[in-house]
């Protein structure tokens, strides 16, 4: 199980809709991941830290407050051998964070690459090609 925050990719309507509203708050793509602390947008009524709050309660609440899920993996555990693993994999996902710190990334060159400045020139919004449905008209037979 993973909880996270929907994330608005460059290019989709939601990063569209974020970016008219000046919702963005982060160009740094690296942070752009399901399991992300960073705090890419603004959320229009919550502040960050509630959210994160509330994806670590998620987090608990999946584990301790689902008893029969618990016993239906350890009864598996035991039918198929691999209650030692269960057990260790259960650990782990109890021992870990329910979202992630900054994740490190090593690039070739990173010094080399070009530096855009997303606040003197913002992103444009993409317009979408609207497809509607055309009323078919009947065909005539030639006889």
């Amino acid at each position: 199980m993973v909880f996270g925050i929907a994330i608005a990719f460059p290019g989709t309507k939601m990063f569209n809709d974020y970016l008219n509203e000046g919702l963005i708050r982060s160009f740094n793509w690296d942070e752009y991941h399901g399991r992300t602390s960073a705090q890419l947008f603004s959320h229009r009524r919550l502040a960050h830290g509630d959210i994160q709050s509330h994806i670590e309660l998620a987090h608990r609440e999946a584990i301790f407050a689902n008893p029969a899920f618990i016993l239906r993996r350890l009864k598996r555990g035991f039918r198929t051998g691999e209650f030692f693993w269960d057990v260790y994999y259960g650990l782990k996902f109890i021992a870990a964070p329910s979202v992630e710190g900054k994740a490190r990334y090593d690039y070739y060159a990173e010094d080399r690459w070009p530096k855009f400045d997303y606040q003197k020139a913002p992103l444009k919004p993409r317009e979408y090609q609207v497809v509607r449905h055309m009323p078919s008209r009947p065909v005539e037979l030639s006889q």
